[in-house]
């Protein structure tokens, strides 16, 4: 059997006790869902196969395959702006293009990819799987101060905040923040260590989308003038967020290298 276990929260044990029963019957099963779930019904028995984001290459090849069945112009550069900026996620690229092809627009300069992109940000049909992730959490909190938080997780880093400072500066019950942490955390919006909780910084998309949803929701502004501000926004950051992956891309991983050392004597010609 299987079970898509991708919003299922640590309070539903109804459905967690079945699934534990199956971990221990012996009866062949596959159990799907986010990784952080999953690894809460894992043994020593279990084989795990992880399908994470694809590598930049093999993004880059998805797009061009994509873009020429949808008959959408692409440049090298606009595909590589895309791949980075997607994340390597082909289901939210695959939406993008087949919104691009139904718009009849060409995606053959930063501007053009941007203008689309910031569209489908600020509440598009391309991205409408976020839309679906956050709508469980509006029934305990109002959107505005859920991403209001988001955007408070997102400044604060690496360092996080503290989860009961945090909880009180909404004045939620204790229950329901748990409940919005947990979510947050399982679809890897959030990661929660030692009573903090910070934002994934790796989900570029995420964090795009949360920062316009902030603008949309909490800054008070027309809708034109909040998506004018986010296009602008995303043109002005499109030349440092290449210059800096082309930057690693080219970078020697040392760390390959060095593990690959046997500790033999190297000729001093090479």
């Amino acid at each position: 059997c299987s079970s898509d276990l991708a919003s299922v929260s640590e309070g539903e044990a109804g459905l967690l006790r079945p699934l534990r029963f199956l971990e221990v019957s012996g009866i062949p099963h596959i159990i799907g869902g986010r990784r952080r779930f999953v690894s809460r019904l894992e043994d020593d028995r279990s084989l795990k196969l992880d399908l994470n984001a694809l590598s930049f290459s093999a993004t880059t090849r998805l797009i061009d395959s994509l873009a020429s069945r949808h008959s959408v112009s692409i440049s090298a550069e606009s595909r590589d702006l895309m791949a980075v900026q997607f994340g390597g996620r082909p289901p939210l690229i695959s939406a993008f293009l087949n919104v691009a092809a139904i718009k009849g627009l060409d995606l053959l300069r930063f501007r053009d990819f941007e203008k689309l992109y910031s569209e489908e940000i600020c509440g598009g049909t391309a991205l409408r799987s976020f839309e679906l992730l956050f709508e469980p959490l509006f029934e305990i909190i109002h959107a505005r101060d859920l991403f209001r938080i988001l955007m408070e997780l997102e400044a604060a880093g690496a360092r996080g905040l503290d989860q009961e400072s945090l909880r009180k500066a909404i004045s939620l019950a204790p229950d329901s923040f748990r409940r919005i942490l947990d979510h947050l955390n399982q679809a890897q919006i959030v990661s929660l260590t030692s009573g903090f909780v910070k934002f994934e910084k790796d989900w570029t998309m995420m964090g795009d989308y949360v920062t316009a949803k902030h603008s949309l929701e909490i800054s008070g502004v027309s809708r034109e003038l909040a998506l004018g501000r986010i296009k602008l926004q995303m043109l002005k950051r499109s030349p440092l967020l290449m210059q800096t992956h082309y930057r690693k891309s080219s970078a020697l991983d040392l760390k390959h290298i060095l593990s690959r050392f046997d500790l033999q004597r190297i000729p001093r010609s090479l």
